[in-house]
């Protein structure tokens, strides 16, 4: 379930003349000098394209010649490191934008992969903050299109209308377990954005994580269900606090796991019948 972020307020095509400026006496400058021009070709290109790998064309440098772009990344000073890496990790982001899971993301994804697009190493509008789980070798790593072609990932600063919910949940009976569950994506999308969401949901495995993280949270909610209950038995209380929950959650995004989950919760009528008999809820 992908989330929405602002593109990053960086003026790349500035910060290559600074860049290529303060490289005046490295061994690299005359290389950066002769292919400053193209350097923001390329940049303008992917602005333009939204980062979309089927517009645009993997990198004609050589292959010798791609390191002198992903060392820029990786140097532990300078204006790379101070106008651009800093900036994008100092954010206040509670949840993955790839996946909307809880937790602060820790790492920059390049979305355009390094390696296949040099050019893009630290073009702030391809370094998104991203957690583990879809950063990694096992979920997003190095890719960006299929076998045929089709781009595999939305792209959190283009691809994701504002406030539109990717996923819909469905939870099923029985309540009793509370591990039977459906997730689909919207119907009411665009084709193409709905085909996308389905890829990118599957290569990251998001139903998967999503499914381990329902059971726990499940439990927690018939726990706290329970306990309000035997404090004031008054059924009434579990709808209010229920859509409390859902509200304060939704704070945080329509595609928020909890907000996916009290959404969830809040549109079963069966499911709320069963949540307001504290007999159902004895472990």
């Amino acid at each position: 379930m992908p989330n929405k972020l602002l593109i990053p307020e960086i003026k790349d095509i500035d910060l290559i003349d600074d860049i290529v400026s303060e490289r005046t006496r490295n061994p690299n400058k005359a290389f950066f000098n002769g292919y400053e021009a193209d350097w923001k070709k390329r940049v303008n290109e992917y602005t333009d394209k939204c980062g979309n790998p089927e517009k645009i064309n993997v990198s004609t440098i050589q292959e010798e010649d791609k390191s002198r772009f992903i060392n820029l990344y990786t140097a532990p000073t300078g204006i790379v490191r101070k106008d651009i890496i800093d900036v994008l990790r100092d954010h206040s982001l509670a949840m993955c934008p790839f996946c909307s899971e809880a937790g602060r993301p820790t790492t920059l994804d390049h979305f355009l992969p390094k390696d296949t697009y040099p050019e893009y190493s630290l073009l702030s509008a391809n370094l998104v903050p991203a957690c583990d789980a879809c950063q990694g070798v096992n979920a997003k790593g190095a890719k960006a299109l299929d076998a045929e072609g089709r781009r595999l990932f939305l792209h959190p600063y283009y691809d994701i209308p504002e406030g539109a919910e990717i996923i819909i949940l469905t939870i099923k009976a029985p309540y009793d377990k509370g591990s039977s569950f459906n997730l689909s994506v919207n119907d009411e999308l665009d084709t193409d954005l709905k085909e996308l969401c389905v890829r990118h949901i599957k290569e990251l495995n998001i139903e998967g994580r999503f499914r381990r993280w329902f059971k726990s949270e499940y439990l927690r909610l018939k726990k706290l269900v329970l306990s309000l209950l035997e404090e004031d038995d008054d059924p009434d209380m579990v709808l209010m606090a229920i859509r409390l929950f859902y509200r304060k959650n939704k704070l945080m995004g329509v595609n928020y796991w909890d907000t996916v989950f009290y959404k969830a919760v809040l549109s079963n009528s069966d499911l709320l019948e069963f949540l307001k008999d504290k007999e159902n809820l004895r472990i």
